[in-house]
């Protein structure tokens, strides 16, 4: 690692990961190396027993009653992907709208904060006639205008699909209301938890999410390319992927049960070694003790940012219970300008529109977007005011 690295990229994915991490993901490497659930050798079962070793963390983490609902993917898109396309499918919408001749074949909505691991499924949908899609609006900060959201309930949507915390101004949004609104609907909720798992605590049980997506690599603390998706005993998924699963092989149709009908082909087990040693640290230093570390960093990039003259910033203010992202434009500055100069003095942000231009236009930034800096659990506070220190520089010039 470069010693003189800022890192305030944490958003987009973790770094440095947490501690072993790289020497569990090598280990399995370099003296493990088989296939779960593919055969009965030593290294195939300590392979096995690696994968639901890592699942039962998972539900620890998130509290799920059984580790069997929780699918291990490749991260929040594929995951996200899986849940749109296979509950609709699911519900046999898909099938019934063309014996119908209907034009759409049922009702999503989203919040106009959303990424486009949530837009771009949509859309395509939308597109081809599929559903029909309503936003719903949120204010400038990223916070939902819950009238709307209720107005729009009442359209009887089948599936509800938002974030849980902004990628881009942190907000995070009441779940726990918003769930026990969409249920009163006869929704299903699916929540992008990207921003959220990991870093932020969270109750599957007591907020009431019947499906959830999250990345690996984030919150997380582990390798890129691990993930999964939290799917409630209530929700049926038709797969969008099928093949191997190392159980029922007798039969070339998939199996029916959780979590094999959607794991299909041979899992990134060394990636998941790395994420059963990142689960471990935040089990041990818990997921609120994290939060309020990075809460307390956002704080204070807040505040010192916001004493610099020509420095907008948008989102929850100081003081707010967020995710650790502050977004921030300048009055007469490009922000490509500033994050060539930072990234020159070796502090790593990112600009632009995030793979959310939703929540952008939301928030007024479209199209130029933001500079986004996103503390991690092992930035520090001096890191914080040598990164405001190099802006207010640029700003002063």
């Amino acid at each position: 690692m470069n010693s003189s690295l800022i890192y305030l990229d944490n958003a987009a994915t973790s770094f440095p990961k947490a501690p072993g991490v790289a020497v569990a993901t090598a280990d399995f490497l370099d003296n493990i190396g088989s296939s779960p659930g593919r055969s009965s050798h030593a290294g195939a079962m300590k392979a096995t027993s690696l994968i639901f070793d890592t699942r039962e963390l998972l539900a620890e983490l998130l509290d799920v009653s059984d580790s069997e609902n929780i699918v291990l993917t490749s991260g929040t898109t594929l995951s996200l992907n899986m849940a749109i396309f296979g509950f609709l499918k699911g519900k046999c919408l898909f099938s019934d709208a063309r014996r119908s001749g209907s034009k759409s074949i049922g009702r999503v909505l989203t919040s106009g904060m959303e990424h486009n691991s949530v837009m771009r499924p949509l859309r395509y949908l939308q597109n081809a006639g599929e559903i029909d899609l309503d936003i719903f609006r949120c204010d400038e900060s990223g916070y939902p205008d819950l009238e709307h959201y209720r107005d729009l309930l009442s359209a009887r949507p089948e599936l509800v699909v938002h974030t849980a915390c902004s990628n881009i101004t942190g907000t995070i949004f009441p779940l726990a209301e918003m769930a026990e609104m969409a249920h009163e609907a006869g929704a299903v909720i699916c929540i992008d938890g990207a921003q959220m798992v990991g870093s932020i605590p969270l109750s599957v049980r007591e907020v009431g999410i019947d499906m959830l997506a999250f990345s690996g690599h984030k919150g997380l603390l582990g390798p890129t390319g691990t993930g999964g998706l939290y799917v409630s005993e209530k929700v049926r998924l038709t797969p969008i992927i099928f093949g191997g699963t190392g159980s029922r092989s007798d039969q070339e149709i998939q199996p029916e049960f959780n979590p094999d009908s959607l794991e299909s082909g041979t899992p990134n087990t060394a990636g998941i070694a790395g994420l059963h040693k990142a689960l471990e640290f935040i089990l041990e230093t818990g997921a609120d003790q994290i939060h309020q570390k990075c809460l307390h960093f956002r704080d204070l990039l807040f505040d010192k940012l916001s004493e610099i003259e020509g420095i907008i910033l948008k989102g929850p203010g100081s003081g707010s219970n967020a995710g650790s992202v502050v977004s921030f434009t300048h009055a007469t500055i490009p922000i490509d300008v500033i994050t060539s100069r930072l990234d020159r003095e070796s502090v790593a942000v990112r600009m632009g529109l995030h793979c959310a231009p939703a929540a952008h236009r939301t928030i007024g930034t479209f199209p130029y977007g933001t500079i986004r800096m996103s503390p991690g659990p092992f930035t520090s506070e001096d890191e914080i005011c040598g990164a405001v220190k190099i802006v207010r520089g640029i700003c002063n010039e």
